[in-house]
């Protein structure tokens, strides 16, 4: 026997409906008499990790896009400023707490204080836009210009 099911459903001009509504009932009711924990979760577009091109050459994607290109300018930036190579992994991290945080007040003293957040939840708009900022960061601390997704060539860089 099940332990989880699960179906989709649209809500249009406020009126919900399920999928397969007929089945979803039936795997419900087969559950028998149980306590059940009901979520409705909003879908979004998940962003693309790995595409194919228009004239079928690879491309990377949103995700491609940000971890090869912007994380690898931010490095190299970070190299040419401070003389040391800092890991992905790192970079990724100072451009989450710089371009994609959340601002905690401390109420005893009022000091404000930036904690990046994780960017696997954003929505392709709130990713190109968390995108946009850190571009905008890396150009304001590293005076470079990171290339749009379409403005890219190879870039030349070897940690």
């Amino acid at each position: 026997m099940a332990r989880r099911i699960e179906t989709y459903g649209t809500t249009k001009n406020g009126k919900h409906s399920i999928s397969y509504r007929d089945v979803f009932m039936q795997q419900w009711a087969a559950l028998g008499d149980c306590k059940f924990k009901i979520t409705v979760e909003k879908l979004y577009k998940k962003r693309s990790t790995y595409t194919i091109n228009e004239d079928g050459k690879e491309g990377r994607g949103e995700n491609g896009y940000y971890h090869h290109i912007i994380v690898s300018t931010f490095i190299r930036g970070w190299f040419e400023t401070h003389g040391v190579w800092i890991t992905h992994a790192k970079a990724h991290e100072k451009l989450k707490d710089e371009c994609n945080y959340k601002e905690w007040v401390n109420e005893a003293t009022g000091e404000i204080k930036q904690v990046g957040q994780s960017t696997a939840d954003l929505t392709t708009v709130e990713f190109e836009e968390f995108c946009e900022r850190c571009r905008n960061w890396i150009f304001e601390w590293f005076n470079i210009v990171v290339k749009l997704p379409n403005e890219q060539g190879e870039l030349e860089f070897t940690p």
